[in-house]
């Protein structure tokens, strides 16, 4: 019975996310008329069944389409173009150059699948007013607000003002101010907060807590200055920001909770192995690459992208990945701590069997390897070390053919073209994964995140509390990761030690844009290639095209 609910609530659910951002979302469907007094929810087991899609909503798009559009938009990696394979209409390019349309699809995706995910929690809580009023009905509004305060978060966070639906079947009314849609977040969360399971393990891994609550808003507080300056292109790093104390308040509670700890093998816990037993993580999204596919229609995707064609075979896959993803070599400069594990995360230089000091070696005809190779000899064959150069290099056979080529950063299709730029594989691959994706959890909040918001509010001038400073919370990180301890930090280490913990994670867009560092050069987006772009509104994407068209009354935003 329990299961048949589900299911019911799933389609359902599945049809109106087609719909969600469609202007009016009066469907004119009674989803509570398949409910009757005896078989409403009214156990856990129940709640959990009709809860259920609000926790999952949300996690084919954050496992591709998100991550891609929160990375590639900034200086950790961008997506090449390999003989004009992955250009896809420039959809990537876009962001690689902070370039990005009102109709280009990645803007489209995440905000569909926000907002399917939002319209998903409404439907499930109007389920639930309906049911009796139990301890387990308290407990499951609270959560599903909770989700949706996080749904809410992610878009204002990408997209500035945007319409606060709260009630399934409302016409979609007017877009709020981002500073509205700021508070509401906080009243929400404020409001669950103290409703929310403190049980942190199994049975609540991958749902809201107490202290995932906790971690959003401090998150939340952390920007607060970002998200309520009324032009996001006015907003400076020194904006006074009057949170940054409720921020630290935060922080604590999760620490002396005693829930967490930084205990974990750095490397390890990103595999595919790791779940509900890593104390480092608050939030995660679970994924299955068994399941995903067919339950979700998608999941976690970054080894298909990250990882060159040949890791088939020096990490023993047993899909071959489409590696056009690439970091960009001032990112990776980064990774220069003597001893840090997080430098492990990358693969560069010649590569070898997994575990083993045999390189992976290619016959290959000297043409093949490098398409520009002008010798006599270019058919002979030579015994190729498949190599990751850290450098992304246009190359042209002459003036013409280079300015094309950079115009769609297409690096080549040869060999060299393929493998320029060294690959992240901090969630390494499942090996067994016959598909596009993978079984790493992606965490969304963690200890280590905490830790270091709370260093940072300390050192935009919070109130130091329980006897830590920015200097002993950073240190905490740093030992963690057997990385040299330090005697001081500023903000622009504490971004760099950020970058270091947190890449491939989703923040670093953020990061950016709070630290003031967005519209900074890097990769080809600088004045080396005459395609530097500061333009500040950017700090937010645009309402999609076919969004804005349903929503004739709305203003777009800023610069679109």
């Amino acid at each position: 019975m329990i299961i048949m609910k589900l299911k019911n609530i799933k389609l359902v659910l599945s049809a109106f996310a087609l719909l969600a951002v469609a202007g009016c979302t009066d469907l004119n469907v009674d989803v509570k008329s398949e409910y009757t007094d005896a078989n409403f929810p009214s156990t856990d087991a129940d709640m959990e069944a009709v809860c259920g899609p609000a926790y999952t909503a949300y996690k084919s798009t954050y496992g591709r389409w998100t991550w891609l559009m929160e990375t590639c938009s900034t200086d950790e990696g961008m997506m090449a173009v390999n003989n004009g394979g992955w250009y896809d209409n420039g959809k990537y390019l876009q962001m690689d150059l902070h370039t990005w349309t009102t109709d280009n699809d990645i803007v489209y995706e995440v905000w569909n699948g926000l907002f399917s995910a939002i319209s998903n929690c409404n439907q499930i809580k109007s389920i639930l007013d309906d049911a009796p009023d139990t301890e387990s009905k308290t407990k499951s509004l609270a959560q599903i607000r909770t989700m949706r305060a996080l749904y809410y978060f992610w878009a204002m966070d990408n997209y500035g003002a945007l319409p606060i639906i709260t009630t399934f079947g409302e016409d979609t009314p007017q877009r709020s101010t981002r500073k509205e849609v700021a508070e509401f977040i906080e009243s929400e969360l404020k409001a669950c907060m103290d409703i929310l399971p403190t049980t942190v393990g199994s049975t609540t891994y991958g749902k809201p807590t107490k202290y995932m609550a906790e971690t959003l808003l401090a998150k939340l507080y952390l920007n607060w200055a970002v998200y309520t300056t009324d032009d996001v292109a006015n907003y400076t790093s020194s904006t006074t920001n009057t949170h940054l104390n409720d921020a630290v308040a935060m922080c604590d509670s999760v620490i002396q909770s005693g829930n967490y700890d930084l205990s974990d093998d750095w490397i390890n816990k990103f595999k595919d192995s790791n779940g509900y037993k890593i104390k480092d993580f608050i939030y995660a999204f679970s994924y299955d690459w068994t399941t995903d596919e067919t339950d979700l229609g998608g999941g976690l995707t970054h080894s298909r992208f990250w990882c060159h064609k040949f890791m088939q075979y020096t990490m023993g896959l047993s899909k071959k990945p489409s590696g056009p993803m690439r970091a960009l070599p001032e990112f990776v400069d980064k990774y220069s701590l003597t001893g840090d594990e997080r430098n492990n995360i990358w693969r560069g230089g010649v590569q070898y069997y997994e575990g083993t000091k045999t390189p992976y070696t290619v016959k290959i005809a000297k043409s093949t390897l490098n398409k520009y190779y002008s010798g006599s000899d270019a058919d002979s064959t030579i015994n190729w070390n498949y190599e990751l150069s850290k450098e992304l290099t246009i190359r042209g056979k002459n003036t013409n053919e280079y300015n094309t080529n950079l115009s769609i950063l297409d690096l080549g299709g040869d060999e060299l073209g393929l493998a320029m730029g060294y690959r992240n594989v901090k969630f390494y691959p499942s090996a067994s994964s016959t598909n596009n994706f993978q079984s790493n959890d992606m965490p969304i909040f963690r200890y280590a995140d905490v830790l270091l918001m709370k260093a940072e509010a300390i050192l935009r001038g919070a109130t130091a509390t329980n006897g830590e400073s920015a200097v002993s919370l950073v240190n905490q990180i740093r030992k963690c990761a057997g990385a040299p301890t330090v005697t001081s930090i500023d903000l622009d280490g504490l971004l760099d030690e950020r970058a270091r913990e947190f890449s491939d994670e989703c923040w670093r867009r953020n990061d950016l844009i709070r630290f003031g560092h967005f519209e900074d050069d890097w990769g080809f987006k600088s004045a080396t290639y005459n395609m530097s772009n500061a333009d500040k509104y950017r700090r937010i994407f645009p309402v999609p095209l076919s969004v804005m068209k349903l929503n004739t009354s709305w203003t777009q935003n800023t610069g679109y």
